[in-house]
């Protein structure tokens, strides 16, 4: 973007590079809206809700720009920005995270760390001269 291009240029030329099938467009649009759509879905689901680690808002902006992507032929200038429409994609997405399995997985990942955290050294130097099944 230029500094003189208006939203509503830069809208219509980043809606016309996605129609396009200019994956470059993506860059620009994470690059422009990422840091604001993942500091407004932390505030909203990790410090109000105490639901979603930060790394997970960065997932689940990832993944909604991937639906953004495979979505692009919906998209229509006349409802919304291409801003709103990728922060409505990024909300849906976590309100769906709790459902989904990786969700499940990140909080089995951080019982398996505390658990790890909480062995004690003796059972460690047993685990690793246990001998090695080799077939």
């Amino acid at each position: 973007m230029n500094e003189e291009e208006s939203p509503e240029k830069q809208n219509l030329r980043l809606a016309l590079a996605l129609l396009d099938n200019d994956e470059s467009a993506l860059d620009e649009i994470l690059r422009l809206y990422g840091p604001d759509i993942i500091e407004s879905l932390y505030s909203r689901f990790s410090k109000r809700m105490g639901a979603l680690r930060y790394e997970d808002i960065e997932d689940v902006v990832s993944v909604a720009l991937g639906k953004l992507w495979k979505a692009r032929s919906t998209y229509d200038d006349t409802k919304q920005s291409i801003r709103v429409w990728f922060y409505c994609i990024a909300e849906h997405v976590a309100l769906d995270v709790p459902k989904h399995g990786w969700y499940k997985a990140r909080k089995m990942e951080e019982c398996f760390e505390q658990d790890r955290l909480e062995e004690k050294p003796e059972r460690l130097v047993l685990v690793s001269r246990q001998p090695s099944i080799e077939g």
